[in-house]
């Protein structure tokens, strides 16, 4: 079986692995082991790139709400798909074992456009629910007041406000139950939206939108689960008044990437160094010029002739997929 290990570096390059997706059977706790071993002897690092994210977002917005009162709003709205897919792409990094560092964090300006437009896209089911929750209970008392059944004519004041109170309740109830399965179907189908545009940034925010939705096939019970096995992490952040969060959300986070890379058959050295693994410095070994001959002289009194012996070094990276081949045709054999 090949495993591709992907590089992924500073420049990301364009990736398109052109495979079928995977319907990942691993359990949950071996996703988050997963997650747990990417981050070994890095909690501190991610802890510090975490709690810069949340300053640069909720931080900034929190401030300018407090001194201008709508300009946190707008700010929030700009820089929210940035720093998001910025912050993706330093995760990123980390559960690939690459170096990630704390301006990579700023990184997603330089697809300002498609970060934008995702976050804007990602934040409609949200921004529905509060329109669709918040007209019935608007329509429902005015309607109390208009019409007139808040008066003495048809019955006590009242006991007509508490109708239409509990009849507004009941309605927005039954909304907010069908917007939150709406809300949570959204955000599995296309959770993978900022990791594909980390990955292929020649790809344009519809089509990361349409792989995503592609790659969830027959996975989205998986991250549902996933997601659920946190909620104790959660409450220890609400617990710890947001303190734990800075630990949590990039477990979390790095747990859903390790999903992602499981998904397109995409495997870490660590966890399967038993399989053959195709690495970046396979694929870009250094060229090495041949070694001169070596001259053997043949003992004396010998009439064999000695051939000289060449020495050759490494593999140009044309021969790649010959190497490959190679491999498996031993593989076989074995």
């Amino acid at each position: 079986m090949w495993i591709y290990y992907a590089d992924f570096t500073d420049k990301r390059k364009e990736r398109d692995f052109k495979m079928n997706y995977n319907v990942v059977t691993d359990g949950v706790s071996s996703i988050r082991q997963s997650a747990r071993e990417a981050l070994a002897g890095k909690w501190g690092q991610v802890a510090v790139a975490t709690l810069i994210y949340a300053l640069l977002t909720s931080g900034v917005t929190f401030l300018l709400n407090a001194f201008t009162g709508f300009m946190g709003v707008i700010y929030t709205f700009v820089v929210t798909g940035p720093f998001t897919l910025g912050y993706m792409y330093y995760l990123m990094k980390m559960l690939r074992g690459e170096k990630a560092e704390i301006e990579n964090i700023f990184s997603g300006f330089n697809q300002f456009g498609k970060a934008f437009l995702a976050n804007l896209i990602l934040m409609l089911p949200a921004t529905v629910m509060t329109f669709v929750i918040g007209i019935p209970v608007i329509v429902a008392f005015s309607a109390a007041i208009f019409t007139g059944l808040g008066s003495d004519y048809y019955m006590d004041s009242d006991v007509a406000l508490g109708i239409i109170g509990l009849l507004a309740a009941l309605v927005v109830g039954i909304l907010y139950l069908v917007g939150m399965v709406v809300y949570i179907w959204f955000s599995i189908v296309f959770a993978m939206t900022y990791p594909i545009l980390v990955d292929r940034e020649e790809i344009g925010v519809v089509d990361a939108f349409k792989e995503s939705f592609k790659m969830m096939k027959g996975n989205k019970t998986k991250l549902f689960v996933l997601a659920l096995s946190f909620i104790g992490w959660f409450l220890l952040t609400i617990i710890t008044f947001g303190i734990a969060s800075f630990w949590v959300t990039p477990y979390f986070y790095i747990a859903i990437l390790v999903l992602y890379t499981k998904i397109k058959g995409e495997q870490t050295k660590e966890a399967f160094s038993e399989d053959i693994i195709v690495e970046k410095t396979l694929i870009e070994e250094k060229v090495v010029a041949p070694q001169p001959v070596a001259q053997v002289e043949a003992p004396e009194g010998s009439e064999t002739e000695v051939e000289p012996e060449i020495v050759q070094e490494n593999t140009k990276p044309e021969q790649f997929e010959e190497k490959m081949e190679d491999i498996e045709e031993k593989r076989e054999e074995e």
